[in-house]
């Protein structure tokens, strides 16, 4: 019940309208991924771990879904001007990170890609709060909401909505 509870509010921050092209960052198996594919045109999640990436397209299979596509590999490294060009400029960006936070190569590659909307998911606020920081450069942090995940435990999942400044 709580994971779809943390995939309502993924949703709800990204504000998806059905012609969205969706990054979806440390995707593990996809299942943020999959939940908002039918509410954008396109969704394309980066994994580290390989296996995780067998279970996601297994997951897209059988739940007859056609608009996402799956890469292993380390963000840091898949994440590239090549790999924009061949999927298009995400107009949302979802990432949620291991516990140590993103790569500074990944977030200094998230500043220059300047998506119109991040929404960061993450199960440590001290790592979330430091990308966050770095992201001010270009980015205003819009709403946050925890979501309790791990009741009776002080660990939460922290789900913050970023948009892209406008220049003056």
């Amino acid at each position: 019940m709580q994971g779809k509870q943390l995939y309502d509010v993924a949703a709800e921050f990204a504000g998806l309208t059905g012609n969205e092209n969706v990054y979806d960052l440390y995707t593990g198996t996809g299942s943020i991924a999959l939940y908002l594919a039918r509410q954008c045109r396109a969704v394309v999640g980066i994994e580290e771990i390989p296996e995780a990436i067998v279970d996601a397209e297994e997951n897209m299979r059988l739940n007859g879904i056609t608009n996402a596509t799956f890469y292993a590999g380390d963000v840091k490294s898949v994440l590239s001007p090549e790999f924009v060009q061949k999927h298009g400029r995400p107009d949302v960006l979802i990432t949620d990170p291991p516990r140590a936070g993103m790569h500074s190569k990944a977030v200094e590659f998230l500043l220059d890609l300047a998506a119109p909307r991040i929404v960061y998911v993450s199960c440590n606020p001290a790592t979330q709060a430091r990308d966050l920081q770095l992201l001010s450069e270009k980015y205003a942090v819009l709403k946050v909401r925890p979501v309790d995940m791990f009741p009776h435990t002080h660990h939460i999942e922290n789900v913050a909505l970023l948009e892209l400044k406008v220049s003056s």
